[in-house]
């Protein structure tokens, strides 16, 4: 069984899932003493190897393809682009992360002509969605078994209930009991979730995201007035409007909401006042709340 997710953390907590080094288990042990899960280490014996296809697919237009320099830079630079914006000499090392997606890639591809059977674990989240109707797409002229495990959006931790949008945001203890949600999909299933990929290629808006429990493509500035809100001061960290957001849980990336805030200064929404490399450095003022706040 081949496992396949859709970043570094759900892949970093999946490993740990399916060690059996005994200090990984005890580690593993400990943290559900830590955090009160409702759950015991359940070891996953049956995973023959780990691929995580980072792409990002839920950001930026899809007429790129994997190999484009467009796409193989835009995983970095969500979390870099600061950085090269400052030191545009390291920019060729946006690059990496693009070749190891399409390394792992070539592996997906290289298990399906051998036959091997993939399990693909994702959240109801634009991004793993994506990753979802995509590598379905990658899958259906193979003929391989494919089966998922979609994390519940709800989970308890001791007495307290949580919302969970990703699979990243599961502590690894807690995989091995999330294949009691494993499904096997038909041939008809996979067909249509890959028809649903390419649907959202024909549309190439530059944003997908989860409305309604439905991916759908939206423009960019979809999450803008949420960030205007953030603004809750006159001026504020860019790492303080950060942390506003996330709390909110909708499955996007922090990277994501500090290219957005930057895209707004550029359009004259917000205004910078103060540069830095990290995101608590950058200062922002709302440029609205100033004039009234001068009356």
């Amino acid at each position: 069984m081949i496992d396949v997710v859709f970043s570094d953390t759900a892949h970093g907590n999946l490993a740990a899932a399916t060690s059996s080094n005994p200090q990984t288990i005890e580690y593993m042990n400990y943290k559900v003493e830590e955090y009160k899960l409702n759950t015991k280490p359940q070891a996953i014996e049956d995973s023959e190897g780990i691929i995580c296809l980072g792409f990002h697919w839920d950001i930026g237009y899809l007429n790129y393809p994997e190999d484009s320099e467009y796409r193989m830079k835009l995983p970095a630079s969500l979390y870099y682009g600061h950085h090269c914006r400052l030191h545009p000499e390291d920019e060729a090392e946006l690059l990496e992360d693009g070749k190891n997606n399409l390394e792992s890639l070539k592996k997906l591809q290289e298990f399906a002509q051998r036959k091997r059977a993939f399990r693909i674990w994702y959240g109801r989240n634009a991004m793993e969605l994506c990753g979802f109707y995509y590598t379905c797409d990658v899958l259906k002229t193979y003929d391989v078994d494919i089966c998922t495990v979609e994390i519940p959006t709800i989970s308890t931790a001791g007495t307290k209930i949580r919302q969970v949008s990703s699979l990243g945001m599961r502590h690894a203890a807690e995989y091995g009991d999330l294949l009691k949600n494993k499904k096997l999909l038909t041939k008809e299933m996979v067909t249509y979730y890959s028809s649903l990929w390419q649907s959202l290629k024909q549309e190439n808006t530059p944003l997908r995201v989860v409305v309604s429990d439905i991916l759908i493509s939206v423009p960019e500035d979809f999450y803008d007035n949420l960030i205007m809100n953030g603004f809750t001061e006159k001026r504020m960290t860019e790492a303080q409007i950060v942390s506003k957001i996330m709390c909110l849980n909708l499955g996007i990336s922090s990277g994501f909401v500090e290219q957005r805030i930057w895209d707004m200064g550029q359009s004259g929404k917000i205004k910078l006042i103060q540069d830095g490399e990290q995101s608590h450095m950058r200062i922002w003022t709302n440029i609205l709340m100033d004039c009234l706040m001068k009356r």
